[in-house]
């Protein structure tokens, strides 16, 4: 009889036992777990709170502005010296490309997203199927004209400048399709503001600029003035962004004395901060390589750079130095 008291008991007790041993497991796990992000929100934090990244991310970033640096440069120097190459054209149908895809669709979108916000009625309902249907139109446009400038043999081919040409023209046609919807609204039957559809017409007559320089740049048979200049100013931003994380580097690495600023104070492997061997490619050298306001300038190599011709340093000789006359043993 005591047993089947005693069985329910110590089964009761049991379970007891192994509430609390998972629920000490449990609470060990979440402290555990809370402890590790806190640690990573404190890092988080402290990287916020200094306002500087470590040099090893900024050394990242440095090197590879380099690189867009050095690809922009050769750029301008393709444009500026080889205007009517097939590789000039090439690049300028990829660079009008991208200027019709920021200048132009991005305004339609906006004009569409504007008549989107609002409470259509009928004859709003009727002009924005029109917009968005020019809208869809102008973006198939655009992806083929994606594909032919991404695919660098097709767009190498002659008949690439026809093509886009052709891109250009019908998406110039359908902006001014546009701007004659645009004329339409109202604030009765778009549900905008005056100001709204003037802002959204203004959007429209400064995307038909857009397409009209682009019909005009793919035009010619020689590389656009304001396509150089606008990669003039390309070249431009990268060494500025060159220079300004050089500079980041270099207050990373050597703080100013009383600074508490500088993550680390060691270099980061590979980077050079001004003090490195001569074999190494110095900031100073990468900037003077980059900062160059001739268009006809080409970078030169960095001795970093494989197939990289030698140049043996010039050798001045001492005039102190006794010499050695022709027939003579130098060991006497």
């Amino acid at each position: 009889m005591n047993r089947l008291f005693l069985q329910p008991a110590f089964l009761i007790s049991s379970v007891f036992m192994l509430a609390l041993v998972a629920g000490g497991v449990y609470v060990s796990i979440r402290i555990h777990d809370d402890e590790v992000g806190k640690d990573q929100l404190v890092k988080k934090a402290e990287q916020l709170a200094t306002g500087h990244a470590s040099a090893e991310q900024i050394a990242a970033e440095l090197a590879q502005a380099r690189i867009e640096a050095r690809k922009e440069l050769e750029r301008l120097n393709l444009l500026t010296n080889y205007p009517t190459s097939a590789e000039a054209l090439a690049a300028v149908r990829q660079e009008v490309y991208e200027q019709v895809l920021i200048g132009v669709l991005a305004r339609v979108d906006a004009v569409v997203g504007d008549l989107a916000g609002v409470n259509p009625t009928s004859a709003q309902q009727n002009i924005e199927r029109q917009i968005v249907a020019e809208q869809e139109h102008i973006r198939q446009l655009l992806e083929e004209w994606k594909q032919l400038v991404s695919n660098s043999s097709l767009n190498s081919n002659p008949a690439a400048a026809t093509q886009a040409s052709q891109f250009a023209a019908e998406i110039k046609q359908d902006i001014q399709d546009l701007k004659h919807l645009t004329e339409q609204l109202t604030p009765e039957n778009s549900g905008l503001s005056p100001a709204e559809i003037t802002a959204d017409q203004t959007a429209i007559d400064n995307a038909i600029a857009e397409a009209h320089q682009a019909v005009s740049n793919l035009s010619q048979t020689t590389v656009p003035p304001s396509i150089v200049q606008q990669q003039q100013q390309t070249v431009t931003n990268a060494q500025n962004t060159v220079t300004q994380l050089q500079q980041n580097l270099q207050q990373t690495t050597n703080p100013p004395a009383g600074s508490s600023s500088g993550q680390n104070s060691t270099p980061p492997p590979g980077t050079n901060t001004g003090g490195g061997s001569p074999g190494d490619a110095s900031a100073s050298d990468t900037t003077s390589s980059l900062n160059s306001s001739d268009p006809n300038y080409q970078a030169p190599l960095s001795p970093n750079y494989p197939g990289t011709r030698y140049v043996p340093p010039v050798v001045s000789p001492d005039p102190n130095k006794p010499k050695l006359i022709e027939g003579q043993n130098p060991n006497q």
